[in-house]
């Protein structure tokens, strides 16, 4: 005799693909041969518990991390602040909820801060419309920040340093190679020219100043 399939098995599969769907938020009784009437389904809160830490790295690492103006560590960290930052579903004025925005301020010497928001603002209502707050949730759990680098301007060469390296022996050419390389604030008035000589700056270098500050054509 050929094996009958249960009367119910298409229901059966049919809430195979729901509880897969649901399994993220709902605790159920795995369905065998029980009809469609008599599957149990109990409430239980989240099977998969929804993370409730932010995770902050940066590139550079070792980036000093402030929320809120509130000192929290040094990059990479994890910051543990509650499961209810990150729900927005809320279910009455007594659910715990964020009350203001969350700022981030990432700093490390030599680089760039980087300031972000990194809550959206949102608003309950109750049904008979009585009620109703402003609350905030973190959008994302991780955060990665690049950092730019800050850029040193360079120093202007001025007489000082002129007289200097000279005083220090390097080589007329050498000086002349700088002069043209580097960004400069000669001052070659009469009373200049005359200190310079007076330091045994040759008139060669003497010249590539003059050239330097020279207005372009």
């Amino acid at each position: 005799m050929a094996r009958r399939e249960p009367a119910n098995r298409w229901a059966v599969e049919k809430l195979d693909r729901i509880r897969a769907t649901l399994l993220r938020y709902w605790c159920i009784v795995p369905p065998t041969t029980m009809s469609l009437a008599s599957l149990l389904v109990i409430q239980c809160g989240q099977a998969e518990k929804a993370n409730d830490a932010v995770a902050i790295t940066s590139t550079p690492p070792g980036a000093t991390v402030s929320w809120n103006r509130q000192v929290i560590g040094m990059t990479p960290l994890t910051y543990k602040v509650g499961e209810y930052a990150f729900n927005a579903r809320k279910s009455s004025v007594f659910s715990k909820h964020l009350a203001a925005p969350v700022a981030l301020h990432i700093a490390l010497d030599g680089f760039q801060s980087k300031d972000v928001v990194i809550t959206e603002e949102l608003k309950w209502n109750s049904l008979n419309g009585k009620n109703h707050y402003t609350f905030f949730i973190i959008e994302l759990q991780e955060f990665d920040f690049k950092l730019d680098k800050i850029s040193v301007a360079q120093k202007a060469l001025t007489n000082a340093d002129i007289i200097d390296l000279t005083a220090a022996g390097i080589g007329e050419q050498i000086i002349i190679d700088k002069i043209t390389a580097a960004a400069s604030a000669f001052s070659l008035e009469t009373k200049d020219l005359i200190e310079l000589k007076k330091a045994g700056v040759s008139d060669a270098v003497v010249q590539a100043m003059m050239h330097k500050n020279a207005p372009p054509q």
